[in-house]
């Protein structure tokens, strides 16, 4: 179910090898070139990915080589970086020392393959990022030096200055990165066809403790487990330098450090594989520069921010047509534990600024189904049902049998029958919840209109509000409830 398979082909598949093929030959100037593999990579949501292997025959390499052809996908977000552009912040990486795959060339010209696109070294190993969590052959020295490894390749990347003369496509404010960051996010959540009051509250938290240093380094924008490759325990590659940006270096790890990147092992604070001391040690015996936790901790929190409001906006590229995809629908869904995340890091920021006016406290939805007075008129298996039983035929007849490239979609099509379910059976009584709750607080606090933009606007804009933290987060945690109920059930208990 990937978005190149709803997208379409910009042109045929044969045209683009062939086209490909006399492109490199062009490059290299070899006497003869020959295809040994061609197909599509997993991962890539924003881009596209090919693995190309060849045989070259003379010129500059001969022999046979193993590439990955990075390509504009048809839909792109806004913040990405052009193909071209990427291929040269990956030149400068690769020349500052870290690991990534060599960049041979890039191509900006249409009649290639239709879109901009350059070819790199395909590395050894996987970025399956949940496969890497959950790897019971990792030990614990292992996990240890990986994440030391990893640490050690983010402060490689960090020693590249901003200078007026590197790579001068990238945008060079002026003042803190944070402060920026906060001017974008307020700018992006504006555009939003929906309001977030747990985004807003993070927002007022964040201004009012945003770190003032202004020194910018080379980022990756988008350093999390998924985007770096693994091989028996020591890292090959990293990869998707599309975010690349001048920043603040804490907030390269504030991202790798976020709940969202940690695959079902919170505990494991850097991306579900190690812990932060190991993490900090490796980036600091390359850069030699203390980490301040409660600034990572800033830039943790803006990283939840920042995933859902990109979440969102991939979830708007399906719903407008422009890239039709279940992943992306998908996508849009997770926005509930998306938040929930952002709250999570909001409380250990404020413990760790010595604010404990907001506790942890576990709460049980308020709904957990909606009332079905249709029922008695319906003798056969409703819409609900159906849903039910083909999810259960689809993970336990279809999915088996299923090649392996083909169950991670299969999976996406039974979660997505699994909120559908929900979505019929309790989604009516949910929302009434919500809109329940809501009235009901404004009216106590005054607050008007009584209603979620309301409610943001008062967050936003309201004289007090760090005073009232705590009863606004446990609001914005009762609607976080009631909306993963939906979404996903499994995180409905504060944790």
């Amino acid at each position: 179910m990937s978005s190149r398979q709803s997208g379409g082909e910009r042109m045929s598949r044969a045209s683009r090898l062939a086209n490909l093929l006399a492109f490199i030959q062009a490059q290299t100037g070899a006497a003869g070139i020959e295809a040994l593999d061609y197909q599509p990579l997993s991962g890539g949501a924003i881009q596209e990915n090919d693995g190309l292997d060849v045989r070259l025959e003379g010129g500059s390499l001969p022999g046979e080589h193993r590439f990955v052809v990075r390509s504009d996908a048809a839909a792109t977000l806004s913040q990405s970086l052009r193909r071209w552009q990427e291929y040269q912040v990956l030149e400068v990486a690769h020349a500052a020392g870290v690991q990534v795959p060599r960049p041979y060339w890039s191509s900006r010209d249409p009649q290639v393959i239709g879109a901009d696109f350059y070819i790199m070294q395909r590395a050894a190993g996987s970025a399956d990022a949940r496969k890497l969590a959950r790897d019971d052959g990792l030990t614990r020295t292992q996990r240890s030096a990986l994440v030391f490894e990893v640490g050690q390749n983010l402060a490689r990347l960090h020693q590249v200055p901003c200078t007026p003369d590197c790579l001068p496509f990238l945008a060079r404010a002026e003042g803190a990165p944070a402060q920026q960051r906060l001017d974008e996010y307020r700018h992006a959540l504006d555009g939003l066809s929906t309001v977030y009051p747990a985004i807003e509250l993070a927002l007022r938290v964040l201004q009012d403790h945003a770190p003032q240093d202004s020194s910018r380094v080379l980022c990756h924008g988008d350093f999390r487990a998924g985007n770096y490759m693994v091989e028996n325990g020591r890292l090959t590659a990293v990869l998707d330098w599309e975010f690349a940006s001048w920043s603040d270096p804490n907030e390269d790890l504030g991202w790798m450090c976020a709940r969202s990147w940690r695959f079902g092992h919170p505990e494991r604070e850097v991306g579900g594989i190690g812990d932060k001391p190991d993490f900090f040690a490796g980036y600091q015996s390359v850069s030699g520069r203390e980490i301040d936790p409660l600034v990572v901790s800033w830039w943790e929190l803006i990283a939840s921010v920042r995933w859902a409001i990109i979440a969102h906006e991939q979830a708007q590229r399906h719903l407008s047509g422009q890239q039709v995809s279940l992943e992306l629908a998908l996508t849009g869904r997770m926005l509930p534990e998306i938040q929930r995340d952002l709250m999570l890091h909001l409380r250990d920021f404020l413990a760790l600024s010595g604010d404990a006016s907001v506790s942890l406290t576990d709460r049980p939805l308020a709904v957990r189904h909606g009332e079905r007075p249709w029922a008695e008129y319906v003798d056969h298996p409703d819409g609900i049902e159906l849903l039910q039983v083909a999810r259960q035929a689809l993970l336990e007849d279809v999915l088996p049998a299923l090649p392996p490239g083909q169950r991670y979609n299969a999976r996406m099509v039974a979660n997505a029958m699994a909120i559908a379910r929900r979505e019929l059976e309790w989604g009516a009584g949910l929302r009434q919840a919500r809109h329940d709750r809501v009235q009901a607080f404004c009216r106590v606090h005054d607050i008007a209109p009584a209603s979620l933009r309301g409610l943001a606007r008062h967050i936003r804009h309201a004289d007090g509000v760090a005073a009232s933290l705590a009863p606004l987060c446990a609001l914005v945690d009762e609607l976080l409830e009631l909306e993963l109920a939906l979404s996903n059930p499994g995180r409905t208990q504060l944790a």
